[in-house]
């Protein structure tokens, strides 16, 4: 349902911390608005030092821009999911947070379709997974990932 794609500067995150920061974003979005975590996609896009502007000049930092498109929230649910999604993301990448930037934009789940079915509105996600055939739901529950107990 929400998919995140992270735009980063070239050598931003290493492997190991595009895996703190995808668990990052997985877990404070479910910890936000209650989805599942199987749900959440998060697609990094590394730039080339070419490829990548602010302000009209080729970026000179290292750099997170984080574009979450999710099912359509209330503004205060958005402006909750930002704001966690700073601190988390920052946290996991290791960066200052003037180098990580939050957008959020709402998507119509009447017009979004995931692991073959039309998805349902926040709020019904119980009910829609009860109509789902059991080895489409056992394959959506299988991508789900534990986020971690402790980290350092």
């Amino acid at each position: 349902m929400p998919t995140y794609q992270v735009f980063m500067s070239p050598q931003c995150l290493s492997k190991e911390s595009k895996q703190r920061v995808a668990q990052a974003i997985t877990s404070t979005h479910h910890d936000v608005t209650g989805a599942a975590n199987f749900f959440a996609q998060v697609i990094f896009n590394a730039k080339s030092a070419e490829d990548y502007y602010l302000g009209g000049s080729p970026l000179k930092a290292p750099h997170l821009f984080v574009h979450g498109h999710i099912r359509a929230r209330s503004l205060e649910v958005k402006q909750q999911l930002a704001a966690r999604l700073l601190d988390a993301v920052a946290d996991a990448a290791q960066l200052d947070k003037r180098y990580v930037w939050i957008y959020i934009s709402d998507l119509q789940p009447e017009v979004m379709v995931e692991f073959g079915y039309p998805l349902p509105p926040p709020g019904k996600e119980a009910e829609w997974m009860a109509t789902l055939a059991p080895e489409d739901l056992a394959y959506m529950q299988g991508v789900d990932f534990k986020p971690p107990q402790n980290r350092s």
